[in-house]
């Protein structure tokens, strides 16, 4: 790495040049940014001490919260940080799994470049890549699994296959039913009814002290009120004859200073102020009263004296909403915001919202009102519990990316296994087709079939870690991990032993279901191999002149001449979105194309 100081008349300003390939970037990548992203994937995932650059210290084990608090002064990282967020942006999931899959890939062909020239590693893996692809794709039906929208544990099934992705044991397994339960419930209430095309929207509330068996969701909009009684909100609301329910929405806090021009007596300060305050909103308040709105929501705070003389007149005033119910609340009930006092003479009635009905609530001692809109589209929102903010962060979190993948299902209602089953399907066909393709991609290229062979592997052995990372962690041990030559799924066996050697396990001592908990035994025919993660790892490792290419006995048969074996959501079974893996995967080959094309990182500190 080299240094350059390039002077400005304003600011010094140090520019780094960093070989892509230098020991220390290839150190860095592998030690730190890999091993940070595959200790945050899957259930098995660790949780991390963050001391973020406010100097704030705290425990969390989501990549997003890693990704948004560390900065990244590599422009390497932050691309595949990019991916990332682009991922996770457009389909909900799968955005973390982009990110190991290019970095690891990368990482292997920054290595492999010591012994094969930068052309033949970069054009294979086009080859492999673009094939893998559309393999994927010819192949879906031998994988995949239609959800049934209307099958409440299929949906179910996808919601839980979600929250158990991630690392949290706080909640119990009955807790975590419950919230999947509500999730989907507040997914169902939000479905356009007839005549519609939107979704209605989900407003996320913490209460804390609440047990997670409490979660619970409401029609329409929860909205806090800070300091009246359930009598006084109950007496507002009585007062409102009719059905539709005029509102206005501020934006701007509505509590203004008194000119320092003012002389106030201290002991007639409050009067004074009261005075000013009425004085400046008396023609707001006269609009508003002329338009029959009685109903007045603010993001931010109402001054005391405001408050009090807008509820002796017979509004109903709710303050501190927050950006986002503030933001829920426009988007809903379609009104344009008021956030400057001094524009609202132009237009007016445009400020002017409609509620369909109000009710007053309480939940664990604390008073709301339930905000139905006019408007048909279907609104809800949904209590959790906080136990405090990184639990809620997690929550909301998983309510969020559980909504939208549901959504994504309606569109597209195929699922692939997950727990590493999909990844090892993805290792079994890269070696059909190494088995199958390697002279001709070797011809093409004008290399050696080792060379091909050398680079199949480090694919192969990208997606083989990656399947283990969801049951197994961020842990070395592959020696209980097999994978059929059938199904191309993965398998445990009932119980691990350290001396064993062999290629292949007795059919006895693997589990009756497969990680994903989409295939059963009994499903198999009656002479199934097993193949051991560990030996294929080895092989793969082992990169001689001449492969031994028939020492896997893999079942090679086209697809079509395998059984036909049909993924089944039972129980606890673990899916992912086809839409949302297959994205991902093409997402990771795109930037890791772009990146091993790269020969020098320059970026300024």
């Amino acid at each position: 790495m080299s240094c350059v100081r390039k002077e400005n008349t304003q600011v010094n300003c140090l520019t780094k040049f960093e070989n892509l390939r230098d020991i220390n970037f290839v150190k860095e990548l592998k030690e730190n940014y890999i091993s940070l992203l595959s200790s945050s994937y899957g259930p098995k995932s660790s949780l991390k001490l963050i001391r973020n650059s406010a100097g704030s210290d705290f425990l969390t084990s989501s990549s997003s919260t890693l990704l948004e608090q560390l900065s990244f002064s590599n422009p390497c990282f932050k691309f595949i940080n990019a991916l990332i967020s682009a991922q996770n942006k457009t389909y909900g999931v799968n955005g973390l799994f982009t990110g190991l899959i290019c970095s690891s890939l990368l990482l292997r062909a920054l290595t492999l470049e010591v012994e094969l020239s930068h052309r033949v590693i970069r054009e294979a893996s086009e080859y492999i890549q673009s094939a893998l692809l559309k393999k994927l794709q010819k192949d879906l039906p031998q994988i995949s699994f239609k959800v049934n929208i209307d099958k409440l544990d299929e949906v179910l099934c996808s919601v839980r296959s979600l929250i158990t992705s991630k690392s949290y044991y706080i909640f119990s397994s009955k807790e975590i039913e419950h919230i999947c339960i509500k999730i989907v419930e507040a997914f169902l209430k939000t479905l356009p009814i007839e005549g519609y095309d939107d979704f209605g929207q989900v407003n996320i509330l913490d209460i804390e002290g609440i047990p997670a068996m409490q979660s619970k969701t409401f029609d329409g909009f929860l909205i806090r009120v800070y300091d009246s009684s359930l009598e006084d909100i109950n007496r507002h609301i009585k007062s409102f004859s009719c059905n539709d329910i005029k509102l206005a929405i501020f934006t701007v806090p509505l509590s203004p200073e008194v000119p320092k021009t003012t002389l106030i007596e201290q002991n007639s300060n409050m009067s004074i102020k009261f005075a000013y305050i009425s004085d400046i909103f008396k023609n707001l308040s006269d609009m508003l009263h002329k338009r029959n709105v009685k109903l007045i929501l603010c993001q931010m705070f109402i001054h005391d004296c405001l408050k009090f003389d807008l509820e002796k007149n017979g509004f109903l005033v709710l303050d501190r909403l927050g950006t986002l119910l503030t933001d829920s609340l426009i988007k809903s009930t379609g009104c344009s915001p008021i956030s400057s006092l001094s524009d609202v003479d132009c237009n007016f009635d445009s400020h002017i919202g409609v509620a369909s009905a109000l009710k007053a609530v309480t939940f664990n001692d604390k008073l709301y009102v339930n905000f139905l809109p006019k408007d048909p589209v279907q609104d809800v929102s949904l209590i959790l519990p906080a136990v405090n903010n990184h639990v809620f962060k997690y929550l909301k979190e998983c309510v969020n990316t559980g909504v939208f993948v549901l959504r994504e299902l309606i569109k597209d209602p195929v699922v692939v296994p997950g727990a590493g089953c999909f990844e090892a399907f993805i290792t079994m066909t890269l070696l059909q087709m190494r088995t199958e393709n390697l002279t001709k991609i070797a011809d093409i290229y004008h290399t050696t079939q080792s060379s091909i062979n050398m680079i199949f592997c480090e694919y192969i052995e990208t997606f083989l870690y990656l399947s283990m990372l969801p049951t197994n962690g961020n842990r070395r041990s592959s020696q209980d991990f097999f994978i059929d030559d059938e199904s191309f799924h993965l398998w445990k066996v009932v119980s691990a032993n350290p001396n064993c050697k062999s290629f292949t396990q007795p059919v006895t001592e693997i589990r009756d279901v497969c990680s994903c908990g989409g295939i059963l035994k009994s499903q198999l025919s009656a002479e199934p191999h097993f193949y051991s993660i560990l030996d294929i790892k080895n092989y793969c490792r082992s990169k001689s002149e001449n492969p031994e290419l028939d020492k896997f006995k893999i079942n090679f048969l086209p697809i079509k001449g395998k059984k036909n074996f049909v993924l089944k959501i039972q129980g606890n079974s673990i899916v992912d979105p086809f839409a949302a893996k297959l994205n991902s995967i093409r997402l990771a080959f795109d930037g890791f194309s772009e990146l091993f094309r790269l020969g020098l990182l320059v970026y300024d500190t």
